[in-house]
């Protein structure tokens, strides 16, 4: 429109870029979306369903993950 020619390499580029910040934007919020799960549900972690209590060092004890869906297997 202005007389200006763009060369293709730098219209790729321009696009590899948009695509980079998308995609960036996109990890972000899923990364803010995991902690505030994990924010959300203090009794549970990557291990744990439900952290039922902590030993005197300070280590989870509860139900993980793989028993939650051994017993919700169950159930249904």
């Amino acid at each position: 429109m202005l007389g200006i020619e763009i060369t293709e390499g730098y219209e790729e580029q321009i696009k590899r870029s948009i695509e980079d910040l998308t995609k960036e934007r996109k990890w972000r919020k899923e990364q803010k979306e995991k902690e505030n799960k994990i924010e959300s549900e203090p009794w549970s972690d990557e291990m744990f369903a439900f952290i039922a209590g902590y030993t005197s060092n300070g280590v989870p004890s509860g139900i993980t993950h793989e028993e939650m869906e051994a017993i919700d297997k169950e159930f249904v």
